[in-house]
């Protein structure tokens, strides 16, 4: 579909169609996993047993279609893919990792995104979720689609709820929302949470999809928010040593998956501060120890925050307005 490679496969015992990206086939990418069957549903399709896929060309409703028969059911399914042919499940928002705020004082914040499409993103803030009035604006310029990028604004109100809406070249948008910081000596209560150590395998992580409910003052990110050393889907590798391979581990654990990307809805419900521990590189490395001392690093010379497997993750651009 489009200029993409899907492979659908039948789960005849469990139910459900899994969907991956087989454009690359020596790096396979799941997308989605759709079960229609009465666990789920009240009525649905129970063991599918044959899969047919009608291009767009071929389809009567020039969208591309799957036609799915299920044998215990005895029912035909068709699935038809968006217009636009960009392949299957909702179409794709081109800012793939959400939208975030971080580092919120009582008058700047920093404001995050990452988009797949090339050109200027706007970052616009009001303080009305409808944005009636828009307060200001932001530009920032994709020019790598594996690079999030971020704008820090400054000369915000204390103690004010802020609304702000991200929109990048391809037309696709996302709203989120921050407070700043209440003026010294105001007692006006706090409400914030915590969270530490996820690793990409355990995405979604629905245990956190209520906390954008709770109108949190901000949320903090305790360390360990990659597991660069441990395998996962987008990196199955004992340990993450390419820019490519640190990079998936970031976007793997802020995108979506199984139609859930409760980081996002996190993310976007609050502002956050976040900092590192230590699988974001490797176990139990000490940074300013000498490289020589740890030869999972490669190198004699220098400290190990120096050294290039280090290196890698520090180049990730994360929400914080401070280098790293």
């Amino acid at each position: 579909m489009g200029d993409r490679t899907y492979a659908f496969i039948g789960l005849e015992r469990i139910g459900g169609i899994m969907t991956y990206d087989v454009t690359d086939p020596f790096n396979p990418k799941f997308v989605q996993y759709l079960n229609n069957n009465p666990e789920f549903l009240p009525t649905g399709d129970i063991a599918p047993e044959g899969l047919t896929f009608i291009s767009q060309t071929n389809s009567p409703t020039n969208n591309p279609l799957l036609v799915v028969g299920n044998e215990v059911s005895a029912t035909t399914t068709i699935f038809e893919f968006g217009g636009d042919s960009r392949g299957p499940g909702p179409q794709p928002n081109s800012l793939v990792n959400g939208v975030a705020s971080g580092d919120t004082t009582q008058d700047g914040t920093v404001l995050w995104t990452r988009s797949t499409s090339l050109g200027d993103v706007t970052f616009e803030y009001a303080t009305d979720p409808n944005f009636l009035t828009i307060v200001g604006s932001e530009n920032a310029t994709v020019t790598n689609p594996d690079l999030p990028v971020k704008v820090e604004l400054t000369g915000l109100s204390p103690g004010t709820e802020y609304y702000y809406r991200v929109t990048d070249s391809a037309g696709d948008s996302e709203t989120g929302k921050f407070a700043t910081a209440n003026e010294l000596g105001t007692q006006a209560g706090l409400t914030f949470g915590v969270s530490g150590d996820w690793r990409g395998e355990l995405s979604p992580y629905p245990a956190i999809v209520n906390a954008p409910e709770k109108d949190l003052d901000f949320f903090v990110l305790h360390g360990d928010t990659v597991y660069a050393d441990f395998p996962s889907p987008a990196v199955p590798l004992e340990q993450a040593t390419t820019l490519a391979e640190f990079r998936d581990k970031n976007s793997e654990v802020y995108d979506t998956r199984l139609g859930l990307n409760a980081w996002g809805d996190l993310r976007a419900s609050t502002s956050v501060l976040a900092t590192i521990d230590d699988h974001e590189v490797t176990n139990d490395f000490a940074g300013g120890a000498p490289a020589a001392t740890d030869p999972r690093f490669g190198t004699s010379d220098g400290l190990i925050n120096d050294t290039e497997l280090y290196s890698w993750n520090a180049s990730i651009p994360r929400i914080q307005s401070h280098p790293g």
